[in-house]
Formats: C-alpha cells, structure tokens, sequence
C-alpha cells in the first residue's frame, strides 16, 4: 500500500520553515493568488540574514488553507510506534512536520559524519518498500524529494539526548476555515502589491500595517538589505566565511517578482512585457551573485569579491529603476470597481452555491447542507436559480428530501409554506417561478398530507 499527499516545489525554499508549507498550500490552485498578493517586502532580524515580510518561524498556524495540530511529545515512543503514529497522520491527509539528525538520513551532508538536527516534512509512505516520502536539502544544499526508510527515520528522530523533546506538527490543508467551516476564497490584492512595493523602494516597515495583531519588529526593511550582502562580503574578506542565504533569498525575491509579472500579463491582461524581460534580468543577475559567493566558497580566491561587490552595486541600482518604474506603472492601473449592492450580493451568493454544492458530493453532507439552506434568505435560495439552475435543483432536492426526513410538525409546515411563497416573490423569471412553485407545492401538499397524520397520531410530535 502507497499513499501520497500532493506536494510542489516552491518558488522560495532558501528557508524550510517557509518552503514547507508553500510546498502544501501551492499544490492547490487557489493558492497562487494569494502568494502573488504577497511575499515583496525584505527585512533583516540581525543584519546578517534577510528575510522575506510575511512568514518566516516555525508557527504556520498564519498561513491560509493550512490546519496545525502539534503532535504529542515523543519520549515514550519506540521506533514502531512512531512509525505507525507517522502513517495513520499520514492516512488522515496530515503533512507531517518534524526534526531529525541528519547523522542518520542518507543523502545529507551530515549523514553517518557528525550529529545534524534538522527539520524534516514527510508527505506520504510506501508500505511496501517500508520508506516515507520526504522534501529538504540534501548535499550540496540541492532541495529536493526523496524517500527514506521507516528505520532511519525513526531512528533520526528518537535519537539524541534532545530529539524526543523537538516539536512535531501535523499539517492538513482545507478549503474550509475553522472554527466556522467556512469556504476560504482568496482574490489576487493589487493595492496590496503596489503598498508593498511602495514599502519596499522606500524602506518603510512594513510590520506596521499588521500592529493590531503583533508589535511591529522595527528590523531595517525594504532595498537598503543589500547593505546585509556587502557586510557578508566585508566579513569575507577578513574571515574567509561567507553566508550564502542572503544571496539565496535575493535571488528568490526577484525570481519571485518575475513570476508575478507573468502572472499579471497572463490572469489579469496587463502590458507589462517590459518587466517581465527587465526582472527576468535582475533574478539572472541574483543567480550570477550567488554563484560567484559560491565559487569563492570552493576557491578562497579574494579577487572575486572585487567582482562580486562591483557587481552586487550594478544590482541594487538597476533593481531600484526596476521596481520604481514597475511600482509607477502598477500604480496607473485603475482598481477593481466597487460592486453595486446588487452585484455584491449576487457575489456572495455565487460563493455560497458553490461551497453547498461541493459539499453535496458527499451524501454525509447533506444534513449539513439542509441546516445551512435552512437558515438563508428566500431571496439567497431565489439567487441560486439564477446563477446556476442545475445546481439549485440538487441543492433544493436535498433540502426538501432532507426536511422529509425530520418529520416537522404542523407549525413547521405552515413556515416553510410561507417561505416557499416568499422564495417565489423573489424569482423575477415567470417561467422559472412557475417551475420551482409547481415543486414546492408539490411538497407543501405532502407536508400538509404527513402533518395532520400526525396530528392523528396518540404520540405528540417534538422537534428534532
């Protein structure tokens, strides 16, 4: 037996923390509005890193579409029992988030040389083979899938004097947002791209938009972290170790904007062809950057961080005319009109039809389905016959053989008839009015009919 769960590999990955839960939530359509809305503005916590402003601990409970659950400690766990406490998450759609020592998994750097302690995301398993599926780096710093088997991960998991203490999390994706069970739906926010950007060019902290939830971090943000990357250099030169996350996350940044270029031209018809050259530019020269940090990594050759700091200065001033230019010209395109009442509500009621519908593949939903229908406007209910006939028909069949099922009492009956006379004030198409009332009545008769057999009945009846 095999199971996998569906998993991509992002566009940013320099930090796991990240990487991982991009990797879940882009394996899903919906998600890529909401990455393009986001993920512009850099930061720096110390100087010596830089970060990308949205999410970048350990927590992942702020990510959409992404349910945490953290797993019980695993101190009085054995390998087996770990391993099938790893499955049956697995068996339930959970994602499974957790820290190894790479000592112990082939393929790492550390592996059968030094203790390591990493995080690790496990994605699926093969009974068969007796592997999990799993995404990290690997030698070389490469991030990629690979398997490993259940004992070297139980292993890598259990041992060490801290292992059984790390944390472990479990992370599903839905649709759905707790605790209301809503549908999540997220639109691509252009106003939020160009405050961003605007952010960004002007070296603002951008945290403070975000203070009613959190203290702004007041860490230095914006174009001014290239001054990170010529510390780096600078520390190079005396020390002869440099860092190469920063250059990474640079790189990602502008291979990030490229895309969302793409993504403008392509969704939403803008010109920008331009740009997309322009920044396509910029991430090939974040690249040059990186692999010219790295090959002084291998050769210790100091001349090449002549040429690395000449050619970082050519960067962050064609990335500043870049962006200016891009910020000026997303600036001119008009907004999104604002929606009449009208076509707000007809909206929203598109939404609401859509999320009743997918749960009414499964027949388990329909009770479910009866009390939320149950609870809408008749003018709602009307609005689904005109957005989608079809789907209304099924929806008002599983509402009414749902409402069978219950067996209301009289007073129940004469409410529904009334907001069934209610429901056809509201349908404007006499065709279709005349249709959905010939149902209704249909039903209203036989609700009377089963009401006052009951009324016959020596049992009183009680709601449900």
């Amino acid at each position: 037996m095999e199971k996998k769960l569906p998993i991509v590999e992002p566009i940013i990955k320099c930090y796991q923390s990240v990487a991982y839960p991009l990797s879940i939530i882009l394996a899903h359509d919906e998600a890529w509005p909401w990455l393009y809305s986001n993920f512009i503005q850099l930061y720096s916590p110390n100087g010596f890193e830089i970060m990308m402003h949205n999410y970048e601990d350990t927590n992942f409970k702020d990510y959409p579409w992404l349910v945490v659950n953290d797993f019980e400690s695993l101190v009085e766990y054995g390998e087996e029992e770990l391993v099938q406490s790893l499955i049956q998450a697995i068996d339930r759609d959970q994602y499974v988030y957790l820290f190894v020592d790479e000592f112990y998994i082939p393929r790492t750097g550390s592996y059968g040389i030094r203790t390591h302690v990493h995080d690790l995301l496990i994605n699926g398993y093969d009974l068969e083979a007796q592997k999990f599926y799993v995404s990290g780096y690997v030698k070389n710093s490469q991030y990629t899938f690979y398997t490993v088997s259940f004992e070297e991960l139980a292993s890598s998991a259990l041992n060490g004097d801290s292992m059984p203490h790390k944390e472990i999390k479990l992370l599903k994706y839905s649709k759905y947002k707790l605790p209301n069970y809503t549908y999540l739906a997220y639109k691509f926010d252009m106003e939020n791209v160009v405050e961003q950007l605007a952010d960004y060019l002007s070296n603002q902290d951008t945290s403070v938009r975000t203070r009613m939830l959190q203290s702004p971090n007041h860490f230095f943000s914006g174009i001014q972290v290239y001054k990170v990357l010529y510390s780096q250099i600078k520390n190079a030169s005396s020390t002869g170790r440099l860092e190469l996350h920063p250059f990474l996350t640079m790189y990602e940044h502008k291979l990030l904007m490229n895309r969302r270029v793409e993504y403008f031209i392509k969704q939403k018809g803008l010109h920008l062809d331009a740009f997309l050259t322009a920044t396509g530019t910029l991430a090939e020269k974040c690249l040059s950057a990186r692999n010219l940090a790295l090959k002084f990594l291998f050769t210790g050759d100091h001349s090449i961080l002549v040429r690395l700091t000449n050619h970082i200065k050519e960067l962050e001033a064609l990335e500043y005319q870049v962006f200016t230019d891009l910020h000026a010209e997303l600036n001119t395109v008009k907004p999104r009109k604002l929606l009449s009442k009208a076509e707000l509500f007809f909206a929203e009621s598109s939404t609401k039809l859509d999320h009743l519908f997918e749960l009414s593949t499964d027949q388990d939903n329909y009770p479910d389905i009866y009390d939320r229908m149950a609870s809408l406007y008749p003018e709602t209910i009307a609005s689904f016959y005109e957005i989608d006939r079809d789907k209304a028909n099924k929806l008002m069949y599983i509402f009414l053989k749902s409402m069978e099922e219950r067996n209301w009492p009289a007073h129940h009956t004469d409410w529904f008839v009334s907001r069934c006379r209610e429901l056809l004030n509201h349908i404007e198409d006499s065709v279709l009015r005349e249709m959905v009332g010939d149902s209704l009545k249909a039903v209203s008769r036989s609700r009377i009919s089963a009401s006052r057999r009951r009324m016959t009945s020596s049992e009183p009846q009680c709601l449900p």
